[in-house]
C-alpha cells in the first residue's frame, strides 16, 4: 500500500487538473502508483472490481471539489461513483484530501449526509486549473512526506541486515566440515602446503592493511567513476598489461601453435568478458543516475555512499549555471539524497562500532565459514599438532583482525568524507532551491 487515488468528476476544469495532477505525480511516485480511472482501467474490464482495487492499493485519495461539486452531487441520480468512491475511502480510514478547483469551497458538514460529514472538516489544499503545474508540483511535494511509497529509486547494492541472521549457522557448518580433515592421511607434504597457504593468505592481509591509506586514496578516486571512466582507465591497462605477461610467456621459447591457440583463446575471453561487464555495469549505471539517489545499502556501503556523494555533485553543478529554481523531481531527489547521505554517514559509524564476531557473520558469513573449514581442516588434517594448529591458528585470527580493521577504518574514513561534502552541498543545494523563476 503507499499509492494515491484521483476521485473527479469529468467537468473541464476538473478533468484538466486531474490530468496535470496525474502526470505530475507519476513522475515521482511511479506509473504503477497513481491511480486515474480513465487512465488505470484496461479495455474490457469491470470498473466497480477495478475501482475497489484502486483504493484498496491507496493510501490517499485527492478528491477534486470544482463550484458546482454540492450541486452536482445532490443532482445525480442512480449510482454514483464519486460519491461511492469517498464514501468508501473514508469508511476504510483513507487520508482523503480535499483539492479545491479555483474558487470552489468545501460545503458545510451539515450540507453533506452519511458517510460524507468527515469530508467537510479535512484540511484542502487548491489549485488553480488556468495554471494547474505550480500548484500540482507543490501538493505533489507534501505527499512526499505522507505517502509511504515515496519516488521511484534504483535497488539498493545489499539487502542484508547489519546484525547476523539466519546465515549465521554457516560458520558452525564450516567447522563441521573442516572436520573431514580426519579422513585425509597423514602427509606432511600436504599439510605444509595449507599451512603456508594460511601464512600466505596473512602476509597479504597485513600488507593490504599497513597500505590502507594509499588503498582508500585510490578508491575514493575510483569508485566514483562511471562504468566506461573505470575501464578506460583500470580495466584496459589491467587487461593488456596481464596479456603481455601471456604473451611473453608463450613466445619466450618460439612460437608454437598451442601457445598461440591459448593465447588467442585468452585474447578472446578477456574481450568477451570486458565488453559484458561493461555493457551490465553501463545500464546499472544509467539506472541509478536515472532513479539516484538509489535506497541504502543494507549493511550501508561504503562505495554506494560515494557513488550518491558524486552523483549529488553532478547534479547540482548542473543547475548552477542559471538563476531558474530547480525542477519539482530534482529538488525532491536532492532532499532525498541529502538525507539518504546524512543516514548512512550516521549507520557507517554504527556499523563500524560492531563486535568483531558480530561483523563477520552479519557481513561475511561465507568466508568466516570457509575460513573456519580450512582453519579446523588444516589442523585436524595434522593431526592437532600443538605447532600446526597455533600457527594456522595464528593466521586465521591475523586474517580475521586484518580484515576488521580495515573495514572499521574503511566505514569512519568515508563517513567523515561524505560528512564533510554534505555540509557544503547542503548550503549549495539551499541556494538554488530557494530561486524563483
Amino acid at each position: 500500500m503507499g499509492g494515491i487515488f484521483i476521485n473527479y468528476r469529468t467537468t473541464p476544469a476538473t478533468t484538466a487538473v486531474a490530468l496535470v495532477l496525474r502526470e505530475r505525480l507519476r513522475e515521482i511516485f511511479g506509473v504503477g502508483n497513481v491511480y486515474l480511472d480513465r487512465e488505470s482501467i484496461d479495455a474490457g474490464a469491470a470498473y466497480p472490481d477495478d475501482l475497489r482495487r484502486g483504493l484498496d492499493r491507496s493510501q490517499v485519495v485527492l478528491a477534486l471539489v470544482h463550484e458546482d461539486w454540492l450541486a452536482d452531487l445532490d443532482a445525480k441520480t442512480g449510482k454514483d461513483w464519486v460519491r461511492w468512491e469517498l464514501e468508501t475511502a473514508l469508511a476504510r480510514g483513507k487520508l482523503v484530501i480535499p483539492v479545491l478547483v479555483d474558487d470552489a469551497v468545501l460545503p458545510h458538514e451539515g450540507r453533506l449526509s452519511g458517510g460524507l460529514r468527515k469530508f467537510a472538516l479535512a484540511q484542502a489544499r487548491r489549485v488553480r486549473s488556468s495554471d494547474p503545474r505550480a500548484d500540482a508540483d507543490a501538493l505533489a511535494e507534501e505527499l512526499t512526506l505522507l505517502v509511504d511509497t515515496g519516488f521511484a529509486q534504483a535497488h539498493a547494492e545489499r539487502t542484508g541486515t547489519s546484525a547476523p541472521d539466519a546465515r549465521a549457522w554457516l560458520a558452525a557448518v564450516g567447522a563441521l566440515a573442516g572436520l573431514g580433515g580426519l579422513l585425509l592421511p597423514v602427509d606432511a607434504t600436504l599439510v605444509g602446503t595449507l599451512l603456508l597457504v594460511s601464512l600466505a593468505v596473512a602476509l597479504v592481509s597485513v600488507v593490504v592493511l599497513l597500505g590502507r591509506k594509499r588503498i582508500r586514496a585510490a578508491e575514493s578516486l575510483l569508485q566514483p567513476m562511471t562504468p566506461t571512466e573505470y575501464y578506460t582507465r583500470v580495466g584496459v591497462p589491467f587487461v593488456l598489461g596481464f596479456l603481455g605477461l601471456c604473451a611473453a610467456e608463450v613466445f619466450a621459447d618460439g612460437v608454437e601453435p598451442v601457445g598461440v591457440l591459448v593465447m588467442a583463446g585468452i585474447v578472446l575471453f578477456a574481450v568477451i568478458h570486458m565488453t559484458l561487464s561493461l555493457r551490465r555495469d553501463r545500464l546499472r549505471h544509467e539506472e541509478r543516475e536515472r532513479l539516484w539517489p538509489r535506497r541504502l545499502s543494507t549493511p550501508v556501503a561504503p562505495v554506494a555512499l560515494r557513488q550518491d556523494l558524486a552523483r549529488l555533485e553532478r547534479h547540482l553543478a548542473g543547475h548552477e549555471g542559471h538563476d531558474r529554481r530547480l525542477p519539482l523531481t530534482s529538488r525532491l531527489r536532492c532532499r532525498k539524497a541529502l538525507l539518504g547521505l546524512t543516514l548512512g554517514v550516521r549507520l557507517l559509524r554504527r556499523d563500524s562500532r560492531r563486535r568483531r564476531v558480530v561483523w563477520a557473520l552479519a557481513d561475511h558469513p561465507v568466508w568466516t565459514a570457509v575460513c573456519v573449514a580450512w582453519t579446523v581442516g588444516v589442523v585436524t588434517a595434522s593431526r592437532f599438532a600443538p605447532v600446526t594448529a597455533v600457527l594456522v591458528g595464528g593466521a586465521a585470527a591475523l586474517v580475521g583482525e586484518a580484515a576488521f580493521r580495515r573495514q572499521r577504518w574503511t566505514r569512519d574514513a568515508v563517513a567523515d568524507e561524505v560528512e564533510a561534502h554534505v555540509t557544503a552541498l547542503r548550503e549549495r543545494w539551499r541556494t538554488i532551491d530557494h530561486r524563483r523563476d
